[in-house]
């Protein structure tokens, strides 16, 4: 019987060791601080990974919607029929058209607001996007389709293009930059749909010699998408480079995860 005991006689006698509230208070500062250091992280890879998803889940609709168009006209190529500009009336035909057949395959639900101004790529200046500025009506209150699926959209023809720019998340989910949630997409003298593209770097220097005081050129001018840029229109040639996964001005690095604060 008293070997039996013995185990029992020992964790009575001989306890075993525990932490103590200082240690374990002193533990959970530090779990708390790597918390604090590590959850910005965290979380910042999963709004951008939500974005990505979204970029790509926007380019495959519209490029559904389009070839669905395209069909629905009985044209060979959406692109040259659209883009036909007649110069006596100062107008192209088939636009009207083309923009009420497009936005009926998108399911309009109504017109996305912004109560603050949309930002550039690298939030240096307000937003000067083709297809958020036009003088369709009022140059400050450019029209902008809601859609079913929470994403905001505008179709334009001009200057011999067909520019569709979109709002991945809707006009009430931040943030609200072109090149982060905001993209501009071309469509291609093959009719399809592509990424618009930066089609070359300007110097402040150079822009000032090309366009003086002209804003809506100087803003646009290549296409910027650059965290050097301070163009208004830094972020309309980002959409290449989203779709590639490629940084702007690293190509050894990924688009997603170093997106400029």
């Amino acid at each position: 019987g008293a070997r039996e005991n013995e185990p029992l006689l020992r964790k009575i006698l001989h306890p075993k060791e525990a932490f103590t509230l200082a240690e374990v208070l002193i533990t959970l500062g530090i779990i708390g601080v790597a918390a604090a250091m590590t959850l910005p992280s965290l979380y910042r890879n999963i709004q951008y990974k939500n974005l990505e998803t979204a970029f790509k889940k926007t380019y495959t609709r519209h490029s559904q919607a389009l070839m669905s168009v395209k069909a629905d006209m009985g044209v060979d190529n959406l692109y040259e029929e659209i883009v036909y500009y007649d110069k006596e009336k100062g107008i192209y035909p088939r636009e009207a058209e083309f923009k009420n057949a497009y936005y009926n395959k998108l399911k309009i639900v109504g017109r996305c607001k912004y109560s603050k101004p949309i930002r550039n790529y690298n939030n240096t200046a307000d937003a000067y996007v083709t297809a958020y500025t036009s003088n369709e009506t009022d140059n400050s209150k450019p029209v902008i389709m809601a859609l079913s699926d929470g994403t905001c959209c505008r179709v334009r023809v001009t200057s011999g293009q067909i520019n569709i720019v979109a709002d991945i998340n809707g006009a009430g989910a931040k943030p609200n930059k072109i090149g982060h949630d905001i993209f501009v997409f071309n469509v291609n003298a093959k009719g399809m749909l592509e990424p618009a593209k930066t089609s070359k770097y300007y110097t402040e220097d150079e822009l000032e010699d090309l366009y003086g005081e002209q804003y809506p050129y100087k803003a646009q001018a290549g296409n910027p998408c650059s965290i050097n840029s301070k163009q208004g229109g830094n972020g309309m040639g980002c959409a290449w480079f989203a779709f590639q996964d490629v940084n702007p001005d690293n190509n050894e690095e990924g688009y997603w995860r170093n997106l400029p604060k």
